[in-house]
């Protein structure tokens, strides 16, 4: 079965406990990094190389969010996180959240940009951009 990201729930909470659904805010989820730290060595006498594997790079998610001046809006929760230098962390659920789905849980984490609010003239909406950097994505079943 296929699914797509259109019934995402994507929640922000600044200590990993209480969490503030900010899915009516967000219209986008993104991760870069997270890659498998890998070395290798060629060693004499041998054709190939000998790999070993270290711990995962740290990675950043992105959340795009409309720009609304609240404090429990995504854009507040980002910007107060990023003018204090506070942790933010993120979860997120493709098909909605319910009991049973797949949630994926970012550990504390630094909004690492400004999330101040750009765009162009026109009636599209201002939509920020948050990227906050974190060492681990946690994979679980909603319970």
């Amino acid at each position: 079965m296929s699914y797509t990201m259109k019934n995402c729930k994507v929640e922000l909470s600044a200590g990993g406990t209480t969490w503030t659904d900010v899915t009516s805010d967000s219209n986008s989820v993104t991760m870069s990094g997270f890659e498998l730290q890998t070395a290798s060595n060629s060693v004499f006498g041998q054709s190939k190389v000998d790999q070993t594997v270290g711990g995962y790079a740290i990675g950043t998610i992105t959340i795009r969010a409309v720009y609304t001046e609240t404090t429990t809006s995504a854009w507040g929760l980002a910007h107060t996180a990023w003018v204090n230098r506070t942790n933010l962390y993120v979860r997120w659920s493709p098909r909605g959240g319910t009991t049973g789905q797949y949630r994926y849980t970012s550990d504390a984490g630094y909004v690492k940009n400004p999330v101040w609010p750009v765009g162009e003239d026109g009636p599209s909406m201002i939509m920020s951009e948050i990227v906050i950097e974190t060492p681990f994505v946690t994979q679980a079943a909603v319970a």
